[in-house]
């Protein structure tokens, strides 16, 4: 799919600025089931578990990223041939938020973001229910032919009303032998 309107609508009615910012993105995934699909025996997957994908990004036009990435990986103490820095290196067995914020790899992460002006989050979750409806949507051939505004609402419309009765849903599915994603 083209999201080129998308990001012009984005840019445009929402004034959202830095959209062609470019940034080297380190991230870390979760959930990731690669295909949600529904049999007579139900999902394939925990379907309340949302696919979670998260971490920095650094703006490609900093010259130090190479650096700072090494200074943060020190900083952990992570042996010089890690490769990359999981969110279990990091909580270091935190059960919950609260114990998470004590561990000394958060308050050094923390403070690493803080001394760090060209660094950002990013995160996304996707509940994978959803994303297999809307991707019906967004499988069908004129599906941005009324715009994005529709398409967000056909896309919205069709989980409200799957979601009411998730069951008779998936049956119809098995029934008709379609998968989801």
């Amino acid at each position: 799919m083209d999201y080129t309107e998308f990001y012009k609508h984005v840019q445009n009615e929402l004034k959202v600025t830095g959209t062609d910012n470019q940034f080297h993105l380190y991230y870390d995934e979760t959930n990731n089931f690669r295909s949600f699909k529904v049999d007579d025996k139900g999902f394939n997957a925990d379907e309340h578990a949302y696919f979670i994908l998260g971490g920095i990004g650094i703006k490609t036009d900093s010259h130090d990223i190479v650096e700072g990435v090494d200074s943060l990986f020190s900083k952990f103490g992570m042996q010089a041939n890690a490769q990359e820095i999981k969110f279990k290196h990091i909580k270091n067995g935190a059960n919950n938020f609260i114990e998470l914020m004590d561990k000394k790899r958060v308050k050094v992460f923390l403070n690493w973001l803080y001394e760090n002006d060209n660094v950002f989050i990013h995160y996304n979750y996707v509940d994978n229910f959803y994303f297999s409806i809307v991707d019906i949507v967004d499988s069908l051939p004129n599906s941005m032919l009324l715009g994005i505004e529709f398409n967000r609402d056909l896309k919205d419309c069709l989980y409200q009303i799957m979601k009411t009765d998730k069951e008779y849903f998936t049956n119809l599915f098995v029934l008709l032998g379609l998968l989801l994603c």
